[in-house]
């Protein structure tokens, strides 16, 4: 689900005061077509039925207000005769949300239907295809001597041994390093590459340290770690739960550009190409985000120390002037690819909604136009692209079209 202007739930907060205004509750209702919306709308209602017999009504999820702005909005929605009159049909309930609610569901579906009786086909998404939501994993490992190892295509079990360890796929798909004893010679080093369009991989390597690749990223690190440190690169996006080791600092390597130091924490780092800047998020812990490489800025290392919940922003501009500043952000809405979403903050534009979603479904975005609307809210990455597409246009600010794998994203 994606708001223009409000997400869903602030419309539902708002229709529960009777506050919403007639576009508004247009907007309400179009987004009722989406499943998140309406699974929203009865865990709403069943939370209703359980606090039934503990709240009054005016605390309730629907109120008196919110049944006389539904009936009075309802006043100028067209009617068809065949179809009966759900509002003088409702008699006095014990609970006055109890019936807002049942209005509501009644109205919900009146609406649609009226909607779709009277808008063609083609007054909605153009579409003349639609592309899934990734269905599979079409990650690789790409050895040292150049051998390719395709995931998908390979039995789980034990896929090969390198010198000490043991690269092992387990039955839900996950990939492993286990060191069965301590190495010998120097480790070789390995890299992990998920595509655009493939599902999320996640690994674990040979000290324990698991990292998630959203689609269109890279991993490179040793099959096993010798010396004093743990050093790992990534392209893309990645996100890291870091095995504690005082004697060994982990260290991310980011597009040459960045470093990340940790003992042992949780954060997730997007460094796509296609972005404007580098972003490091802490969940967990403590890092070190410097500029460049440690090798290059050793006696001249910019850097900050981040906190639980902030994000350090390394951009060109922020590279030229050796300075990374630092902002606070919602920790769920930066990790929400690794747990199966979309999420997007009230700031997020056209152009960083669209790069996320051609990643994702691997398509060629062109966008025609200028677009200074901000979006926000959430929908299932396993939702097709039409349907993520269908949300954008139904609050009316874009419009887009599939033809094999390319979109074009007009104004709507």
């Amino acid at each position: 689900m994606f708001a223009m202007n409000r997400s869903f739930p602030q419309l539902l907060a708002l229709f529960e005061t009777g506050q919403l205004t007639g576009s508004e509750l247009d907007q309400f209702f179009q987004l009722l077509e989406i499943d998140d919306n309406r699974a929203l709308l009865a865990a709403a209602i069943d939370e209703k039925a359980m606090d039934e017999s503990r709240l009054p009504p005016e605390q309730g999820l629907l109120t008196e207000r919110a049944v006389a702005s539904l009936k009075e909005a309802m006043q100028g929605l067209p009617m068809e005769t065949s179809t009966p009159a759900p509002v003088r049909a409702i008699r006095p309930w014990k609970y006055v949300g109890w019936a807002a609610a049942a209005l509501l569901v009644i109205a919900a579906g009146w609406y649609l239907f009226n909607k779709n009786q009277q808008q063609p086909a083609t007054d909605t998404l153009a579409t003349t295809e639609d592309v899934k939501a990734p269905q599979n994993n079409r990650a690789m490992i790409t050895l040292a001597d150049g051998q390719r190892i395709y995931l998908d295509s390979t039995a789980n079990g034990v896929l090969l041994k390198q010198g000490s360890t043991q690269l092992v796929k387990s039955a839900d798909g996950q990939i492993h390093y286990y060191q069965q004893r301590t190495g010998t010679s120097e480790p070789v080093n390995n890299t992990l590459f998920n595509p655009r369009g493939s599902r999320i991989i996640n690994i674990e390597l040979a000290d324990g340290t698991k990292v998630w690749l959203n689609a269109g990223s890279s991993l490179s690190y040793p099959v096993y770690f010798t010396g004093n440190e743990r050093k790992v690169t990534i392209t893309g996006e990645a996100y890291f739960e870091v095995a504690h080791n005082a004697q060994k600092p982990f260290i991310v390597n980011v597009n040459n550009k960045e470093e990340v130091t940790v003992l042992g924490t949780h954060f997730n780092i997007n460094a796509y190409e296609d972005e404007n800047a580098i972003q490091t998020t802490l969940l967990q812990g403590s890092v070190k985000v410097a500029i460049g490489n440690r090798q290059s800025a050793i006696g001249n290392e910019k850097s900050v120390v981040l906190k639980p919940g902030e994000q350090a922003i390394l951009s060109q501009s922020s590279q030229k002037s050796q300075t990374i500043p630092v902002q606070t952000v919602e920790t769920d809405e930066v990790i929400a690819w690794k747990n199966g979403r979309f999420v997007f903050g009230d700031k997020a534009d056209a152009a960083t909604i669209m790069r996320q979603v051609a990643r994702w479904y691997d398509l060629e975005v062109e966008l025609q136009g200028n677009f200074t609307q901000h979006f926000g809210g959430s929908i299932s990455r396993e939702a097709s692209a039409a349907e993520v597409f269908k949300v954008l246009e139904a609050t009316g600010g874009l419009h887009c079209k599939i033809t094999g794998r390319k979109v074009i994203v007009t104004q709507g």
